[in-house]
């Protein structure tokens, strides 16, 4: 975000500003209605920001620039008040009336509210940039309160004098000639106080009335353009109406007169203005013109013996040394000779620095402000600021101090310029009162002699906070710990945290701490397949910790999963030594066994079949540790043809058992099996199909079953509830239904000699809701992946519909069922909350069997439970809530076992 609020030019010359992003993007700045731009960039990175300001010099563009360089990062930043700034548009023709232009904007937030007040008593709070306020004669204090979606809220406040009595309609007109002498170009303006304009017209004085479009109810203010027809004197009126019946008109005089050859003396024109800078002044005379040729000379005398002869109508602009009142007079010569003059004066007084500051509270008992003030005329000297408890005053523009209390708080701004003029205003701002932290942690023992403790301690206002725990004498600092301490003890744990303002919170808890068993390790292994080894693991610990496993086949590492699966290589075979070593964290144990495996060939083969009338097999080339000496064919019990490769005749369409018997040099002989089917390949086509339901009624059909025994389909057409949906030569289709509930489908199939076959199934169309996870995310937290925020884990919750299919009640009571299960595993520091939550878990269980066919109910829930407790640390918060489940508990669960779905 830039800030160009410092852009500033007094004497009027400014043209244009740009803002360069440095990521090929420019925009360009209206200063008028605007104090601040945003921009959002496509990636991280350092970018250099270029703001270009284009002013006019004796006619011509001067630019300034000003760079920075900015480094965008992903990183999270805290919520910024709003920036604050508003305009007051005060004209000489309505001097009671104000153009209330609104220019703020939030830094990371959007703008909800923004409320002007007046100073007299009324208020506007509308969504509009621009709107118009009617005053009486006074002096009022207006301010701006803008609030943002995070809440947070800036106050800003400038005065305004109003001398003029308050009329309730405005109308102002201003014309002037174009360059074609029978051109003319009028600005018009009309303004209701109740904003209920009704009709805005010009009459040009030639016959010709124009109606002006409204913008809006409240006020209309653009140019407008006429052309006439001949020369001569046109009285233009404005007229102005509402619709309370009242009416205002403006009137303007157009002289337009004809080209003649005869010399008409040059017209001067001569509006001189200080520029803001230090008595500079600036003279316009570009409204000079010759009606008939052109000015050749402009001569400007001012009464400070400065003058000056120009060939050009540019501005000229002079320093005076001086305050005081000067008389400037403009003489201009045209190409014939002929002169005119024009003269005008101008007083150059000191004008008073302007006040622009913001002040803000980042954090408890501090303020901050920055001041932002100008001086149109000079510059400042010096800045103080008055916070009530302190003041600051000099050079400095910005100050941070901490104050002794909350609440409202006014802090007086006054800022003095180069030639001693002084101006001050009062920034309210709102300073939070310093809240105590909130002390909270969880401890556990996760394993033997082991003490984890972690801290969900937080400070309200976002400060730091220093931590101490005592455990058994002992002190710790950090904010979580992890400590090693005896077993088969119950500890006092202490946590007292304390915030930078000297607040503090203590919270005490007793924990108790487990003692290890010796685990206790056994393994066996079997062999398959010749050199395929199944080891598996009959290892255990009392305590029922978790076990670290390493496999070592010969001194070498295999594998540190439970089981292991491993497939020997040929130099492996023979003795072969394995050892399991097992470790509960604490100990560890090993136990090794021997093994002999004799070294065989391996044989393996696989069949093809292209027609009905042969069938291809051929031996696959496996090396060993020897050479294949002969390969012996054996088919449905009758010895075939020796070799690496056979055709068979088709004889059946049946399954047919195919032996091969391979022999290496060494004698060793391996056989495998195989049957094969046989198929007659010009069988008919038989429509079947298979489908799967996913989230939002989108289905994927497969007809993948109407290939079975080598039938060929060239073509497949789909119906739902009779209206023909897909026809394509692929066998699986992807198909959203417009709703959920039932639906008739058919499938008609085409074999390549045109015979078909159809087959017709009535379905449910259910909602899956949400996306399968992966196990990687399902695994990070303990309540996995909830993406809708149900308490239902979203792999479980799919698997529940898939399940019900659309059965309300079913879905209800499996889904209470699965968030019992994670509340059980969740509240281990509360017995009473787990003795609650397993009885309401046993009712659940007799609930679903009352709603699913009995031979199912027990696969449904272990299956449901094997998915909830897939993860190593489930399993263990799983099991120690076990150990929790009190005598009264089950008792309790026989006695009211006949309330079943109201738990």
């Amino acid at each position: 975000m830039v800030d160009f609020r410092k852009i500033f030019d007094p004497s009027g010359r400014l043209q244009w500003i740009d803002i360069d992003w440095g990521d090929g993007e420019v925009e360009e700045v209206n200063e008028d209605t605007s104090a601040f731009m945003k921009h959002k960039y496509s990636g991280i990175g350092e970018f250099e920001i270029k703001v270009i300001v284009s002013k006019e010099v004796d006619g011509e563009d001067s630019l300034s620039e000003s760079i920075r360089t900015i480094s965008v990062t992903n990183d999270e930043i805290d919520s910024l008040p709003p920036l604050v700034d508003y305009n007051i548009l005060n004209e000489e023709f309505a001097p009671y009336v104000t153009f209330n232009i609104n220019r703020s904007i939030s830094p990371n937030a959007e703008i909800v509210s923004s409320v002007f007040d007046h100073g007299d008593g009324s208020f506007y709070s509308g969504g509009d940039q621009i709107h118009t306020h009617f005053y009486e004669p006074g002096v009022y204090v207006t301010k701006l309160t803008v609030t943002d979606s995070n809440g947070l809220s800036v106050t800003q406040s400038s005065q305004i004098v109003v001398t003029d009595p308050l009329e309730n309609l405005v109308a102002n007109l201003s014309c002037e000639k174009s360059s074609y002498y029978l051109d003319v170009e009028c600005e018009i303006v009309g303004v209701d106080k109740l904003s209920a304009l009704s009709e805005i017209t010009v009459d040009w004085g030639d016959g010709v009335v124009q109606e002006i479009p409204l913008l809006q109810g409240e006020f209309t203010w653009d140019d407008f353009e006429h052309s006439y027809s001949e020369v001569g004197t046109y009285k233009v009126t404005l007229s102005v109406s509402n619709n309370r019946g009242e009416s205002k008109s403006s009137e303007a005089t157009i002289e337009l007169a004809e080209n003649t050859p005869e010399n008409q003396a040059p017209y001067a024109s001569i509006y001189c203005s200080a520029t803001g800078n230090i008595k500079e002044i600036e003279c316009n005379f570009s409204g000079s013109n010759d009606p008939d040729g052109y000015i050749e000379n402009f001569n400007i005398k001012i009464s400070d013996g400065s003058e000056f002869n120009l060939s050009h109508s540019s501005p000229l602009f002079h320093n005076l040394e001086s305050n005081g009142i000067f008389e400037i007079l403009l003489t201009v010569t045209d190409n014939n000779g002929a002169s005119s003059s024009a003269q005008t004066t101008i007083e150059i007084i000191n004008q008073l620095p302007i006040v622009d500051a913001f002040c803000e509270s980042h954090s408890a008992l501090e303020i901050t402000c920055t001041s932002y003030s100008y001086d149109p005329d000079g510059y400042i000297v010096s800045t103080e600021f008055d916070w009530g408890e302190g003041s600051i005053s000099g050079a400095e523009n910005s100050f941070t101090a901490q104050v002794s209390s909350g609440g409202a708080r006014d802090v007086r701004i006054s800022v003095i310029d180069n030639e001693g003029g002084e101006s001050f205003e009062y920034r309210t701002i709102f300073v939070s009162e310093n809240q105590a932290p909130v002390v909270g942690y969880v401890c556990e023992s996760v394993g033997i002699n082991n003490l984890s403790c972690s801290s969900s301690s937080y400070d309200p206002e976002g400060s730091e906070l220093t931590y101490l725990w005592q455990v058994d004498g002992q002190s710790y600092h950090s904010k979580n710990i992890n400590i090693i301490i005896s077993g088969d003890t119950t500890y006092q744990v202490t946590l007292k945290v304390v915030d930078v303002f000297g607040a503090e919170a203590i919270k005490v808890d007793s924990i108790s701490v487990k003692s290890n068993s010796t685990p206790l390790v056994m393994f066996n292994c079997s062999f398959t397949n010749v050199n395929e080894m199944n080891c598996l693991n009959l290892s255990s610990d009392a305590d029922n910790d978790p076990l670290s496993v390493e496999w070592y086949l010969n001194g070498e590492l295999r594998g540190s999963q439970n089981n292991l699966d491993y497939i020997l290589k040929d130099e492996e075979r023979g003795n072969i030594e394995v050892k399991l070593v097992v470790s509960d964290g604490l100990e560890e144990v090993d136990f090794l066994r021997n093994y002999y495996v004799n070294i065989l060939p391996i044989v393996k083969f696989s069949c093809t079949q292209e027609n009905s009338f042969i069938v291809r097999c051929s031996a696959e080339e496996i090396p060993d540790d020897g050479i294949v000496e002969g390969y012996s064919w054996v088919v449905n019990g009758v010895d075939f043809y020796d070799g690496i490769s056979i055709e068979i005749p088709v004889h059946n369409f049946n399954l047919n058992r195919i032996d091969l018997t391979i022999t290496d040099d060494s004698n060793e002989m391996a056989t495998a099996s195989q049957s094969v089917m046989f198929y007659n390949l010009d069988l008919p086509p038989e429509a079947s199909f298979t489908y799967v339901v996913d989230i939002g009624g989108k289905s994927m059909f497969n007809a993948g079953e109407s290939l079975i025994g080598g039938r060929k389909v060239s073509e497949f057409t789909w119906f739902v509830n009779g209206l023909e949906v897909e026809n394509t030569s692929e066998s699986a289709i992807i198909y959203t239904f417009p709703s959920l509930g039932e639906y008739k489908i058919k499938l008609v199939v085409i074999d390549d000699q045109g015979r078909e076959s159809e087959v017709v199934k009535d379905i449910i169309v259910y909602d899956m809701e949400v996306s399968q996870p992966t196990y990687e995310e399902n695994s990070v937290a303990l309540s996995g992946v909830d993406s809708d925020s149900n308490g239902v884990r979203d792999d479980i919750q799919r698997a529940v519909n898939s399940y019900a299919k659309g059965n309300s009640s079913i879905k209800e009571h499996l889904g209470e069922y699965i968030k019992l299960n994670l509340d059980l595993i969740s509240n281990l520091d509360n017995s009473a909350v787990i003795n609650d939550k397993y009885f309401k878990k046993r009712k659940a269980v007799r609930c679903i069997a009352s709603l699913v066919p009995d031979e199912e109910v027990s696969t449904l829930l272990q299956e449901i439970d094997v998915m909830s407790f897939n993860t190593r640390d489930r399993i263990e918060k799983w099991a120690a809530m076990k150990e929790m489940i009190t005598d009264e508990t089950l008792d309790r669960e026989m006695e009211e076992a006949e309330q079943i779905c109201t738990y």
